[in-house]
């Protein structure tokens, strides 16, 4: 079985916690662990220990970098602080990075509103891969295989269990 076919067996939030593993990755590849990125990562990683998952949806909606990256026809448009402060920090690292950050959040708010299935599921297939070519072409290290083994997807309980940053 290939490595998404794999991933695809976890709980959704382990495809997250996967996900953002990848990320701090390539982070520290890239030596961009700056405190900027220390609280994106921080945000990123309250999905795997909230049932609140839409209170992670309204604040990574306002981190997205496609998002905070739009060219919005009116330039005279007001931006936040935390706007103008992510521009300068997305402008700072290549677009794989920026990649596996729109996949993460991708992943994670695809199932607050979208059907969840079992097994093969085309978007969740689709950000996977995004991430995973940009981890082969920069050749990043991957999470261990059975780091999420604990944590299966289930029917009956398709997010798992919650647990900490801490814990992997």
């Amino acid at each position: 079985m290939n490595r998404i076919g794999k991933l695809m067996k976890l709980s959704i939030r382990a495809r997250v916690a996967w996900s953002i593993l990848c990320l701090e990755q390539k982070l520290g590849q890239d030596r961009k662990n700056d405190k900027s990125w220390e609280e994106i990562l921080e945000l990123l990683w309250t999905y795997t220990s909230s049932n609140r998952l839409d209170i992670w949806d309204n604040k990574t909606a306002k981190i997205d970098p496609e998002v905070i990256l739009f060219k919005h026809p009116d330039i005279n448009a007001p931006q936040t602080a935390l706007q103008k402060k992510l521009i300068l920090v997305y402008q700072r690292v290549d677009e794989g990075t920026l990649t596996i950050l729109n996949a993460i959040i991708n992943i994670g708010t695809y199932y607050l509103y979208g059907a969840i299935s079992e097994g093969d599921d085309e978007e969740c297939v689709l950000q996977l891969s995004r991430i995973e070519e940009v981890c082969v072409n920069d050749n990043i290290t991957w999470p261990p295989d059975d780091l999420f083994a604990g944590h299966t997807y289930s029917p009956k309980k398709p997010y798992g269990e919650l647990f900490e940053r801490g814990k992997y």
